[in-house]
């Protein structure tokens, strides 16, 4: 019943924009040419981070740079973050570099780009190199194929294999299907789960569900949904028929849905004019 919800799997694809390794603080000390002072402007800055291997982690290239202290006020921004399976490009039309905190943010257009076509645009960025932290405090669009995310407020920790967004959280999946949660949405990546907090919504044009909280699991090799559980206020509304319980769960390979919680079916006539009647 309602095999329609297994596209929710496709949530979890974020893991493939945040999965990428998170450079070690603090980066190589510039060679001497590169000493800077106060109030001092340089062309075509370039900051590296390096593994004990020699390998570069990440990069971050600026057109002009502006040295204020700890500070570095970058425009024309292009970072890059190396991983043998997936490298992450991030552009920002200026930011700042904190190079005691070893921190960047990143203001006005700012886009990351994966090799797997994952794009992620906010209006500014926080990175904090040394807790591998990404966050941001407005509205963030995650975008592939098939897939939008967007929510106000985003946290990801990739050596926690968590991303998280805040607040009035969307989901748009094609061709037509809409999941709203007043949030937050959390997916950790080490469970293979995804969770739907508050007031969520799944519209389709086969049903409706409603729940106080809905989680999805994941099959960790096949990426296909093995289940899916809602928890408070469950209604699912199909067509002339609606049912309500406390819980209920979906189980994909079998594809039946079982109500648990007084479970309540109600089959609602036809009207004349072909409409549900209420």
């Amino acid at each position: 019943m309602y095999p329609w919800v297994i596209r929710l799997f496709v949530v979890l694809v974020m893991v493939e924009l945040w999965g990428c390794s998170r450079p070690k603080p603090p980066p190589p000390p510039p060679p001497p040419a590169e000493e800077t002072t106060p109030g001092d402007a340089i062309q075509a800055f370039n900051l590296a981070s390096y593994d004990d291997d020699g390998r570069k982690r990440w990069e971050v290239l600026g057109q002009t740079a502006d040295v204020q202290d700890q500070t570095i006020h970058l425009t024309d921004i292009t970072a890059t973050a190396y991983h043998p399976k997936t490298t992450v490009v991030l552009t920002a039309d200026e930011g700042t570099f904190d190079r005691e905190r070893q921190s960047v943010h990143l203001e006005r257009d700012v886009k990351a780009v994966t090799t797997e076509g994952t794009t992620l645009t906010t209006p500014s960025l926080d990175w904090d190199a040394e807790r591998q932290i990404a966050s941001t405090e407005q509205r963030a669009v995650v975008a592939r194929e098939g897939l939008t995310v967007q929510g106000e407020g985003a946290t990801a920790a990739p050596q926690l294999k968590s991303v998280r967004f805040q607040r009035d959280v969307q989901v748009d999946l094609q061709p037509a299907t809409t999941i709203t949660c007043e949030g937050p949405l959390e997916v950790d990546y080490a469970r293979h789960r995804a969770r739907f907090w508050r007031r969520v919504h799944v519209r389709d044009p086969r049903g409706d569900i409603w729940a106080d909280r809905m989680d999805v699991w994941m099959d960790p090799k096949t990426r296909q949904l093995t289940q899916a559980q809602c928890w408070g206020h469950v209604t699912i509304q199909q067509a002339s028929q609606r049912a309500r319980a406390r819980r209920a769960t979906y189980h994909a390979p079998t594809g039946k849905m079982q109500l648990i919680g007084h479970p309540v079916v109600t089959f609602y006539p036809e009207q004349a004019d072909g409409r549900t009647a209420p």
